[in-house]
C-alpha cells in the first residue's frame, strides 16, 4: 500500500510496508535525472530532490539507499514518513502531490518517493527553484527560471482554455450562480444579473457563447465546485457525449 500525500497537515497513520518487484529494480538502476538514492536521511536534501523533480520530468527518491545500491535503511522510518510529508507540505510551493512508500529491502525499512512532473511550476523549496541536471540536483540559474516560466505559459491551465460552441443552456445555472456569488464576495461588486453579462464582465465568455472560459468541463458528467476551480472554472455541466 502506498501513502499519497497532497501536502496536507493531516497525520497519517500506519505506513504499510511493501516489497515490489519494481522497486528492486531500482537498485540495479543508475541514477539519472529522474532517479535519486540518498544514503542519509535529510529532510533539506529530500525537499530539494522533490522540487528539482517536480520542476522537470518527475522521478523517483530511494532513502536509505547508497549511490552503489547498498542497502543502509532509514531509523524509525514510520515516522520519517510523516516528517517528509511536514517538510515538503510547509516548504514547497505551489503545494504538489507525491507518493511516500515504506519498502522492505533486505530486513532494511527504505523511504520511496515518487514525483509526477509539476503542472503550476515553478516550484520552489524554502523560496528557492532547484532543477535537475543529470543526476544532481541545483540551483535554477536565470536561464531555468525563464525556461520554466516559458513551459508554463506554453501550456494553458485547463480552466484558461476556451471551448467553441458552448451555449448559455449547456451551463450548469445553480454553479452560474454560486460563481455569481463567490466572484461579489472575493474581487467584485454589483455584477450584472444576467448570466451572460456576467460571464462577460468576469472574461469568461467571447463572442456570445462562441467562446467559453473553463469549457473543458463541458464533458464532465458532473461539475465540480467553483471554490475547487476558481470563479468560472466548473460552469459546465453537459452530460458526457
Amino acid at each position: 500500500m502506498k501513502i499519497a500525500l497532497q501536502m496536507t497537515n493531516q497525520k497519517d497513520t500506519g505506513p504499510a510496508l511493501t516489497t515490489l518487484t519494481s522497486d528492486l529494480e531500482l537498485l540495479k538502476q543508475p541514477e539519472s535525472n529522474t532517479l535519486e538514492r540518498l544514503t542519509k536521511y535529510n529532510l533539506k536534501t529530500i525537499g530539494q530532490t522533490v522540487c528539482a523533480f517536480l520542476n522537470g520530468e518527475g522521478g523517483r527518491i530511494l532513502v536509505g539507499v547508497s549511490d552503489t545500491g547498498q542497502v543502509v535503511g532509514v531509523p524509525q522510518a514510520e515516522e520519517a514518513v510523516e516528517s517528509v510529508q511536514k517538510e515538503i507540505f510547509s516548504r514547497v510551493q505551489p503545494p504538489a502531490t507525491c507518493m511516500v512508500s515504506l519498502v522492505a529491502f533486505q530486513n532494511q525499512k527504505v523511504l520511496l518517493l515518487e514525483i509526477a512532473p509539476g503542472a503550476d511550476g515553478p516550484y520552489t523549496y524554502s523560496h528557492t527553484i532547484y532543477v535537475r541536471e543529470g543526476e544532481s540536483t541545483r540551483k535554477a540559474t536565470p536561464k531555468n527560471v525563464i525556461e520554466l516560466v516559458g513551459q508554463l505559459e506554453s501550456v494553458p491551465r485547463w480552466e484558461a482554455r476556451p471551448y467553441l460552441g458552448c451555449e448559455l443552456s449547456d451551463l450548469d445555472q445553480a454553479e452560474l450562480e454560486r460563481t455569481a456569488e463567490d466572484a461579489n464576495r472575493r474581487r467584485y461588486a454589483n455584477l450584472p444579473q444576467e448570466h451572460e453579462r456576467m460571464l462577460d464582465a468576469l472574461y469568461l465568455v467571447r463572442g456570445r457563447f462562441n467562446e467559453c472560459r473553463g469549457g473543458a468541463l463541458c464533458q464532465r458528467s458532473r461539475p465540480v465546485s467553483a471554490a475547487d476551480a476558481g470563479a468560472g472554472g466548473a460552469l459546465c455541466g453537459r452530460e458526457q457525449r
